[in-house]
């Protein structure tokens, strides 16, 4: 078979469909996987072949909030915020969100994946949840198509915010889409997440088969703070992600964490200057990338944004996680999270849907007197737990019973070489 995989270009949407890219190419079917250039690198490491397609997102982010004549701020400089859509007032957000995901990237895969379509005949288009505009290109030309996910996406608003920009954009196409099912537009839904975390409603889909998720990483080395041997203190790893960096937030939160007696890795992400974080404690190293495929069974405590791929990797190396929800789908999975008992989020109620994107909150819920599920011990790794809220990082350690509630996500054995 020639199965064409396509993903909008961001990490946490293409990297989930590339363990299936790479097993499809193991099987010998042919393959290709159209996205963005910036995951050329990423595309060939799973063996496939790699079209460009689609726009840079936060290019056209900013191209919808700058065309928005709603325009709920009077600070022009929210349109070189890297939090963004996060920053923005709750109604503009919903706004920009549904035309970005609904009509900008759609509009644009479809151009690109009809023309690819028509070029090369393909078997099978097998596309991930926030490129619905691959699923109507394959719809136009005949192409069976399966929608890939990426967590919990479908359990909460992000499919219902582009709902009516797309149905506008498939009626214009001449794609009948069903009002009902915008979620997976009537195709079959490839489920990554744990059935026993998932949201109910999706066992509802009437094409729903359930995958394993299995975490993908470029190769890299690991640093020497990971690799050392004997390591007498606790392994902590920071990162928000690829999408929601924020200098501000890793800053405060690391200088948190540092406090305590611990080696922290610091991933600033693509859209955060490693040089902005300098200064920080001796017991800290800073990165812009880490293979975290191969550094999270490695951790004592994952501190993230909760999304998705760093939250099945968490899981499944049954490492226990603190999560610092930035936007997006993060504030389900951190939900998911706490309901598993196999970690705490330190996001207050009034905090959902806006994210941490100040330092200033951060340090309230994390700092010197907030304490934090951190391990602060003196007395040697994993020792001595400061308690935050009646909690302590002892309570969100996963036993192997707790763990194999996960379902399909397969957990490593403490003491399991990784």
């Amino acid at each position: 078979m020639r199965i064409l995989f396509s993903a909008i270009a961001a990490h946490g949407h293409c990297f989930p469909l590339l363990p299936l890219a790479a097993a499809a190419r193991e099987a010998e079917h042919e393959v290709v996987v159209a996205t963005g250039v910036e995951l050329r690198a990423a595309v060939h490491a799973a063996g496939a072949e790699f079209v460009e397609a689609g726009l840079p997102v936060f290019d056209a982010l900013e191209a919808v909030v700058s065309r928005d004549d709603r325009l709920e701020t009077d600070d022009p400089a929210i349109l070189g915020d890297p939090a963004i859509p996060g920053g923005l007032p709750a109604q503009q957000r919903d706004r920009v969100v549904g035309q970005l995901f609904g009509c900008v990237l759609p509009r644009r895969f479809v151009s690109d994946i009809r023309t690819l379509l028509c070029s090369r005949r393909f078997d099978l288009v097998v596309y991930e949840t926030g490129n619905p505009g691959a699923a109507l290109a394959a719809e136009l030309e005949g192409v069976p198509a399966v929608r890939h996910g990426f967590g919990r996406e479908l359990a909460g608003g992000f499919t219902a915010a582009f709902g009516a920009p797309l149905l506008e954009l498939a009626d214009e196409l001449g794609v009948s889409a069903p009002a009902d099912d915008l979620g997976t537009l009537g195709n079959t839904y490839l489920d990554v997440f744990p059935s026993s975390l998932q949201d109910p409603a999706v066992f509802a889909l009437p094409r729903r088969i359930d995958i394993r998720a299995s975490p993908f990483a470029e190769s890299g080395e690991l640093p020497e703070a990971v690799t050392a041997r004997p390591r007498d203190r606790p392994l902590v790893y920071l990162t928000l992600g690829t999408a929601f960096g924020s200098a501000d937030v890793l800053r405060t939160t690391a200088r948190a964490i540092a406090e305590f007696d611990v080696d922290l890795l610091v991933s600033t992400g693509p859209r955060v200057r490693t040089e902005t974080l300098q200064g920080l404690p001796d017991n800290v190293t800073v990165g812009s990338w880490f293979p975290q495929a191969h550094l999270i069974p490695r951790l004592d405590l994952a501190v993230h944004h909760g999304g998705a791929g760093t939250t099945l990797t968490a899981f499944a190396a049954a490492v226990p996680q603190l999560l610092l929800s930035q936007g997006a789908d993060q504030f389900d999975n951190a939900a998911s999270v706490v309901t598993a008992g196999a970690g705490r989020s330190i996001m207050s109620e009034d905090d959902h849907g806006h994210g941490c994107h100040g330092g200033g909150g951060v340090a309230r819920r994390f700092g010197r007197g907030a304490g934090g599920a951190l391990p602060g011990g003196r007395n040697g790794r994993g020792a001595g737990f400061r308690r935050c809220g009646g909690t302590t990082f002892r309570d969100v350690r996963l036993s192997r019973a707790e763990t194999s509630r996960f379902g399909s996500v397969r957990t490593r054995r403490r003491d399991e070489p990784v």
